[in-house]
């Protein structure tokens, strides 16, 4: 019987551990796509070249929101 429930403990710390890996690399996932985007975007406005910086900014803020 203990043979029985420690075989099952493994199985599950082996089952929590996978899942934990797997939202692990999920939340890497978005945070990439997040720079990836973040860079984009930076990059796009870097070339519109805003004289005024407060534009910039919240034109910066507003595309980012979209893309979120």
């Amino acid at each position: 019987m203990h043979l029985v429930f420690f075989i099952l403990l493994e199985c599950l710390i082996l089952l929590s551990l996978f899942w934990h890996l797997n939202v692990v690399r999920q939340q890497y996932k978005c945070v990439r796509l997040y720079k990836v985007t973040t860079i984009r975007l930076l990059n796009k406005y870097r070339c519109l070249n805003f004289l005024n910086t407060q534009t910039y900014l919240t034109s910066f803020i507003m595309d980012l929101k979209q893309h979120l």
